[in-house]
């Protein structure tokens, strides 16, 4: 009794075991996928565009000007551009939590956990000295 348990079980595993073993799969080099979403977020009260991406928040303040234009498409997209070429090439200046749920709950709502920092455009500043030799 006990061997024909022993031929049963045996039987199972093999019949399981063909049916669970996988094909080889073909070697195939692709490349990597990747994703870098920026998330943005225009605070109507504060006047703020805020870009959250990955462990990071960028703030910008929103001119007068461009606070009109936020409201189109268009003006949105391009202030969103600024704002990364900005990340990209300017200033960042690191900003507290603290100083962020000052500015805007909704803000810091968004930036919670991240690094913040306040972005502006790099200033040149170029120097002219002239020489006393003719």
């Amino acid at each position: 009794m006990q061997a024909v348990i022993f031929v049963a079980l045996c039987v199972i595993a093999q019949i399981y075991a063909e049916t669970t073993t996988s094909k080889p799969h073909h070697q195939h080099n692709h490349e990597a996928n990747e994703l870098d979403p920026a998330l943005f977020y225009y605070d109507g009260q504060t006047h703020r565009l805020v870009m959250k991406l990955g462990n990071n928040c960028y703030i910008e303040r929103i001119t007068s000007h461009q606070g009109i234009d936020v409201h189109t498409e268009d003006g949105l997209r391009a202030a969103e551009s600024k704002l990364m070429l900005w990340v990209a090439r300017g200033t960042k200046t690191p900003m507290s939590h603290d100083d962020v749920l000052k500015l805007s709950q909704h803000v810091e709502h968004m930036c919670a956990g991240a690094s913040v920092y306040t972005v502006s455009a790099v200033h040149h500043h170029h120097t002219t000295t002239m020489s006393t030799e003719i």
